[in-house]
């Protein structure tokens, strides 16, 4: 399989992905009789439309980081394809533990669920890193491996984040939205800069 062919695959799978986050947005207040009654039911759906703009950036911030490693990659082996696989896999799920979420965010299974998802695109992301910057014939010439060892680093952080999130979700589900909002936009503000350093096409 080409590299042209595997992204435009992924690109396919992220976009299912974010298109099925929007259907967890039922429309409130069906049965409201009164203006006040439809006002209440859109405050009530509050869960729903701020479970979808997280997560949407969430999507959105693994599409870049995958748009990033094809920036690195000149080949695409067996381990590449299937590494891929797995981590679109885990994208594609998305929906669903934030769903649930929306539904029940203040439970613990709600959380730890919504976090293993993350982790493990996290992970993921960072095993693929980390294959690359092991594997020199697979990239592309321009890769520095030098800036991409602080890249690594920056991308361990998420994997921990969500991590500790999931354990503090039994005692403190507050501090677990604390620990996935710092993750969201610590890769925004990290994710723009490396960006303003080397773009991801030619």
């Amino acid at each position: 399989m080409t590299k042209a062919r595997l992204e435009s695959f992924s690109d396919g799978v992220f976009a299912i992905s974010v298109t099925l986050l929007v259907l967890n947005i039922h429309i409130p207040g069906t049965e409201a009789k009164t203006n006040a009654d439809l006002v209440k039911a859109i405050r009530n759906s509050w869960p729903n439309e701020l479970t979808y703009i997280f997560s949407f950036l969430v999507v959105g911030v693994f599409w870049v980081a995958h748009q990033r490693i094809f920036a690195y990659l000149r080949y695409v082996n067996h381990f590449i394809l299937w590494a891929n696989i797995f981590y679109l896999m885990s994208i594609a799920i998305m929906p669903f533990p934030a769903a649930v979420l929306a539904m029940h965010p203040l439970f613990p299974s709600a959380i730890v669920l919504y976090c293993g998802v993350l982790f493990l695109c996290a992970s993921e992301h960072y095993i693929f890193l980390l294959y690359i910057h092991r594997h020199a014939w697979l990239r592309e010439p321009s890769y520095n491996p030098g800036e991409n060892r602080w890249t690594l680093a920056v991308a361990g952080v998420g994997p921990l984040c969500y991590l500790l999130a999931a354990i503090c979700s039994g005692f403190c589900p507050l501090a677990s939205f604390c620990f996935i909002v710092v993750a969201l936009f610590f890769y925004i503000v990290v994710v723009y800069f490396l960006t303003k350093r080397r773009p991801t096409e030619k």
